[in-house]
C-alpha cells in the first residue's frame, strides 16, 4: 500500500506549528473550502497527534484552517504545559480559534503525568487555559480512575 505523504506547512499551521498528515488518499475542495484525507491518516502538530480513518479539514476565506474533524478508529495524545493525555474516541474535534480539543463518543483518556484514567461521553481539553471538562450521560456517567499516595 502507498502511502501518500502530505507535508502542509503554509496553509495549515496552528499557532505557527508546522503540520504534518499521512493518509491513503486526499481530496480538496476549493469552492467549499474543505479537505479530506482517508485511509490510515495520521496527523502532527507540536507534540499532538491523532491516528483516524478520515480527517476533515475546514478553512476559512483566507485559507486558515477553522476546524479539524476526525473520524473512525480514532487514537490521540494531546500533550499541554501541564497534562500528557493519550486516549481513544468515537470523533475528536479540533478548534484552532479557542484551541480546543473535544473528543465525543465513548471518550477512553489516561493522563499519563498524573496516571490518571478519564472515561465520558464527551471530553474538552482546552489548550490555551489547561481546562479539562468532562460529560457522561444516563447510561454512561462519567468515571475517574486515580491513585492516592498517603
Amino acid at each position: 500500500m502507498i502511502k501518500l505523504f502530505i507535508f502542509i506547512a503554509m496553509s495549515i499551521s496552528l499557532y505557527g506549528e508546522q503540520v504534518e498528515i499521512e493518509s491513503d488518499s486526499f481530496e480538496a475542495n476549493e469552492n467549499s473550502k474543505v479537505s479530506y484525507f482517508r485511509g490510515h491518516v495520521h496527523i502532527k502538530k507540536g507534540s499532538d497527534q491523532i491516528d483516524a480513518d478520515l480527517i476533515k479539514i475546514t478553512f476559512d476565506e483566507n485559507n486558515k484552517p477553522t476546524k479539524y474533524e476526525a473520524t473512525g478508529n480514532i487514537n490521540f495524545t494531546i500533550i499541554t504545559n501541564s497534562q500528557n493525555f493519550s486516549g481513544s474516541s468515537n470523533k475528536i474535534i479540533y478548534s484552532p480559534k479557542d484551541k480546543t480539543y473535544k473528543a465525543l463518543g465513548d471518550v477512553r483518556i489516561n493522563e499519563r503525568l498524573k496516571n490518571q484514567i478519564l472515561r465520558g461521553d464527551s471530553i474538552s481539553i482546552n489548550r490555551q487555559s489547561g481546562q479539562t471538562s468532562i460529560r457522561g450521560n444516563s447510561k454512561r456517567p462519567v468515571k475517574f480512575v486515580f491513585t492516592v499516595d498517603e
